[in-house]
């Protein structure tokens, strides 16, 4: 009986603690019908720190524009005008009242800027042509509401550009990359940069790494990060000897070339090999089906910690039992957990491995692991049905997810995350690291997704959900369609 009350009141105390939530936003919105699905899209203004957001329901749009207390300045509705060829979002861009979208084609040669005017409130749709002979588009860059273009060519090297209101690209810098030891930009094997070069940013994982990420998106060998005013390319291949870097100052687009060797194998070599950057230090991760390797490196390349376990020995790092999560050998299960370090190398080894980390508290807590691809039988889109709304990134970087019209907007790192992390299909463990690297043998706790996933079940009809930074402030926004109410919740 002790034991029910206890379980009782830890279930009614964290109840209290995901429904005590600040709601910073709550107003009613116009629509036709409840029945009909609505699409969610927004845009932060990194300079004023205004927040715009726009609610699609068929073709009507409703526009608001709030200051940076969720006053609302502005609002006004207005048609949409579908453009399906353009079926790719880019980026956003804002010049004074103007919030922009930029699309492309898939062959990036032609774009659209949807643009709402919310001084005139008016909307205007562009359309203009890019030739870029003998480049390769690679990532396009939101910084203080200006959007930039990234690019390479068969020289190595690396071009940067930057989208004008008159939407002409204005060259900014070229880079001549000094790749070391005959390493070419479209060598992934040498030095991780030929996908990059030749797949785009499509390619490329964004990861927003001040919040928990899954093992999916850890293990991707191609990741970039924001931080502040810098962006970190990190580069990982099987047949490389070390993770690449280039890191790109945003304010005088200076670039820096880095490489951190692996880990070496002690029983065997490393077959997989992956790494993830946070805080200013790379976590790289090495294992085979007989031993793995936790290294913690410098922006120097110099070791600060090493963790390293035999197959036969426990993870004495571990703070959680070893899961996996996603398909398993017996129908319908979909998660198991087991103990044996053995088994968990077995499986990693012949997965995609990767390490997650972000700091909290002075800690970094750790999931580490290894994640294959599973097909299904049809893509998973960010926030699901009836898609998702927001737009965050970490220190202020403009990121939208939602859609306009039919074109699937999926520019919200955070948002992304917080969908991977809720669909989990990778075997790991968790651990916490203290700010001298060295372990903290406690358990994690739920982390802040784990927070708002508790807080979302607990409210009804809640559709288009989304998580997103703005003005350095977590936030999960929703609908509900049922009391037509737009609620924006901080964490």
């Amino acid at each position: 009986m002790k034991a029910f009350i206890g379980v009782f009141t830890c279930f009614l105390f964290c109840v209290f603690q995901v429904s005590s939530q600040e709601v910073v936003l709550d107003f009613e919105f116009a629509q036709k019908s409840k029945m009909l699905t609505k699409e969610v899209f927004s845009i932060s203004n990194q300079v004023t720190k205004d927040w715009a957001l726009f609610i699609k329901e068929k073709k009507a749009i409703q526009a608001y524009l709030f200051d940076t207390n969720f006053k609302q300045k502005v609002h006004f509705s207005f048609d949409s005008e579908k453009r399906k060829k353009y079926n790719e979002a880019v980026g956003t861009k804002i010049s004074g009242d103007q919030y922009s979208l930029v699309f492309s084609t898939a062959n990036r040669n032609k774009f659209c800027v949807f643009t709402v005017d919310f001084a005139t409130k008016t909307q205007l749709v562009r359309e203009f042509k890019v030739d870029l002979p003998k480049e390769a588009p690679i990532k396009t860059i939101n910084y203080q509401n200006k959007i930039y273009f990234l690019s390479s060519n068969s020289d190595d090297e690396l071009i940067i550009r930057e989208l004008t209101d008159n939407d002409e690209l204005k060259l900014i810098k070229r880079h001549a990359l000094d790749l070391q030891k005959g390493q070419q930009i479209n060598d992934l094997d040498k030095f991780g940069l030929d996908d990059w070069a030749s797949k785009g940013e499509n390619f490329i994982t964004e990861i927003a790494n001040t919040v928990p990420n899954s093992i999916e998106l850890a293990s991707e060998r191609t990741k970039v990060y924001r931080e502040d005013d810098q962006l970190f390319f990190t580069f990982d291949s099987r047949k490389s000897e070390a993770t690449g870097m280039l890191v790109i100052n945003l304010t005088d687009f200076s670039i820096q070339e880095k490489a951190f060797a692996y880990p070496k194998g002690k029983v065997s070599n490393f077959k997989r090999k992956n790494s993830y950057y946070v805080d200013g230090t790379l976590f790289q991760i090495a294992s085979s089906n007989l031993e793995m390797c936790l290294t913690i490196k410098s922006m120097n390349d110099s070791v600060l910690q090493t963790f390293r376990y035999h197959k036969n020995h426990p993870i004495a790092i571990r703070n959680s039992i070893i899961t996996q999560e996603g398909l398993t050998a017996v129908p319908w299960v979909t998660t198991r957990t087991f103990d044996e370090t053995s088994k968990f190398l077995r499986k990693i080894s012949s997965a995609n491995v990767g390490v997650s980390a972000y700091k909290i508290g002075g800690l970094f807590h750790l999931t580490v692991g290894g994640s294959k691809e599973i097909s299904q039988s049809m893509p998973m889109m960010v926030g699901g049905v009836g898609s998702v709304g927001g737009v965050g990134g970490v220190g202020g970087v403009p990121m939208v997810v939602g859609t306009l019209g039919s074109v699937a907007i999926t520019l919200n790192p955070v948002g992304a995350s917080y969908t991977a992390y809720s669909s989990s299909k990778s075997t790991y463990f968790r651990t916490s690291l203290d700010a001298n690297y060295e372990h903290v043998a406690e358990a994690s706790g739920n982390n802040i997704f784990e927070k708002i996933k508790a807080y979302g079940k607990l409210k009804k009809y809640c559709t288009n959900e989304d998580v997103f930074y703005h003005n350095e402030n977590l936030l999960y926004g929703y609908l509900n369609m049922k009391e037509g109410h737009y609620k924006l919740v901080k964490f």
